[in-house]
């Protein structure tokens, strides 16, 4: 016959206390280690969602306030006290009785998970697919698909003029047999598949990458277009502390264009620091009014200021990190700001947001944007019109649109 196994007592008669080495045996056990894999694998979503993510997101031009929104994957843990005595006492229909109670609420949750996700996505923000297509030229639309691609192909009926190109009109011969538009948002990836062969052109790419692709050993061959365009800034003439002309004109001596340029571009090839409005070989250059452009005197600004009755009103900056160039450039011209006492504040969002705030007079001061370079000043950038986000007007303008009799 053998004894009942017993419990160890010490010489008062008590239980023996565990040793360190016995307690932490415990967490190596097979059913222990299992647990901290589950555990760790658990929370690693949260790591990603409300961490990394997050960062992403910023880098990607969203702003704060939709990014913050994130924050509300976590509420269903921070009420969990709310729906977890239903876990533990609600039985499912049929599920529970075939499943347990623990294996049915774990189904019914990962049955939940799609029809979750698919409501993130409001209805109206989806995009229609298009079902008729209507253009002319070398090309004809043969397929779009949201977020791929955007497919052209040749239009072999398409009547080509006789006249030589001219690069604004004239002859265009469909070299190739189809035209595919992937959208690639972020620059850095542009680079990157460039290189790797993923794309026959790409472009808008960050100017840092140049070296990187002129050492590519023929894989691939920068074009640098002069004359591209031009960034410039949008100031608020209808509402606010830039309705005050001396105001703006305070600013104007403060910023040094040449200074955003480098610290946008870096290389100098990528940029000239002139103040007209069409470049150098054109017919409309001129000089006119360029005389305090890139001053970057911060004395004379704070002067300035202060004589126009500038009592230390917050100056709105509204950028977007869609153009790296343009954030980059609002971060030099706060600087630049602060330096001649001007108190700005930097509004970073998304391109769309961007968009639609600059329609309101009342949420900004200055905006940063940016435009190709036209062949004509009349179809120069909208912001120049009196309806256009701005609202520029003086009398020397009125005047000078005025028609004239005779």
């Amino acid at each position: 016959m053998t004894e009942p196994s017993a419990t160890p007592l010490s010489p008062s008669g008590t239980a023996a206390r565990p040793s360190w080495a016995d307690t932490l045996r415990a967490y190596l056990e097979p059913a222990s280690l299992r647990m901290f894999a589950l555990g760790f694998s658990a929370g690693l979503p949260l790591l990603l969602v409300l961490g990394t993510l997050s960062f992403r997101l910023r880098e990607a031009g969203l702003d704060r306030t939709t990014i913050g929104y994130l924050s509300w994957v976590g509420l269903a843990y921070g009420f969990k006290w709310v729906w977890s005595p239903l876990v533990d006492r609600l039985p499912i229909p049929l599920l529970t009785g075939a499943m347990g109670r623990r294996r049915s609420w774990l189904l019914l949750s990962q049955l939940a998970m799609p029809s979750g996700m698919a409501a993130v996505m409001a209805k109206e923000s989806m995009a229609t697919p298009l079902k008729e297509f209507v253009g002319t030229g070398p090309y004809q639309f043969k397929e779009r698909r949201p977020d791929q691609y955007v497919l052209l192909t040749r239009f072999d009926k398409y009547a080509a003029r006789s006249e030589p190109a001219s690069g604004y009109g004239g002859k265009k011969t469909a070299v190739a047999s189809e035209l595919r538009f992937v959208p690639v948002p972020n620059a850095n990836t542009r680079v990157e598949g460039a290189l790797a062969g993923q794309y026959h052109f790409a472009d808008l790419l960050p100017t840092e990458a140049l070296g990187r692709l002129e050492k590519s050993g023929g894989k691939t061959v920068p074009i640098l277009t002069p004359s591209f365009g031009f960034p410039y800034f949008v100031f608020n003439t209808k509402e606010g502390v830039l309705a005050n002309q001396g105001i703006r004109q305070a600013i104007q001596i403060a910023i040094g264009e040449g200074e955003m340029l480098t610290a946008a571009y870096g290389d100098k090839r990528f940029f000239t620091v002139e103040g007209n409005h069409f470049p150098q070989g054109t017919p409309f250059y001129s000089t006119a009014g360029t005389d305090q452009y890139n001053k970057q005197d911060a004395k004379r600004a704070k002067d300035m200021a202060d004589k126009a009755g500038y009592k230390g009103e917050t100056i709105r900056l509204l950028t977007s990190r869609q153009y790296e160039f343009h954030h980059t450039m609002v971060q030099v011209m706060a600087e630049q700001l602060r330096a001649a006492g001007f108190k700005p504040e930097m509004q970073v969002v998304d391109w769309a947001t961007l968009v639609q705030r600059r329609g309101d007079s009342k949420v900004w001061d200055i905006y940063m944007t940016h435009s190709g370079q036209f062949p004509e000043p009349m179809l120069s950038p909208p912001q120049l019109g009196e309806g256009a986000p701005g609202w520029w007007s003086s009398p020397a303008k009125a005047k000078a649109l005025t028609p004239t009799e005779g």
